[in-house]
């Protein structure tokens, strides 16, 4: 059994994908656009804080993804006064 359909990057780091359909190659080839956001985090939520935080960093996201964005990962910066910052990476396909 071969690999499931999907996008595949052509080469290494090229940054350009080509369609498989789960058979054979497609002719299209899709290149990515990445965008980085930084959200912060307090550190120590109280139980009638949490909820607020929780609800914006969900509308931010939605909005996020209603403009074509894809979260491809996260990172969490420490930062010495204000909590955690999260540098979050989204992708979503050139037109």
């Amino acid at each position: 059994m071969g690999a499931p359909a999907g996008w595949y990057e052509k080469s290494e780091g090229s940054g350009r994908f080509r369609w498989w359909d789960g058979q054979r190659w497609g002719e299209a080839v899709q290149k990515w656009e990445y965008h980085v956001e930084r959200m912060d985090v307090s550190e120590r939520w109280s139980s009638h804080r949490s909820p607020a935080e929780v609800q914006a960093l969900q509308i931010k996201l939605n909005l996020l993804g209603r403009s074509g964005w894809e979260l491809v990962s996260y990172e969490s910066v420490p930062m010495p006064a204000n909590g955690v910052a999260y540098l979050v990476f989204f992708k979503r396909p050139m037109l």
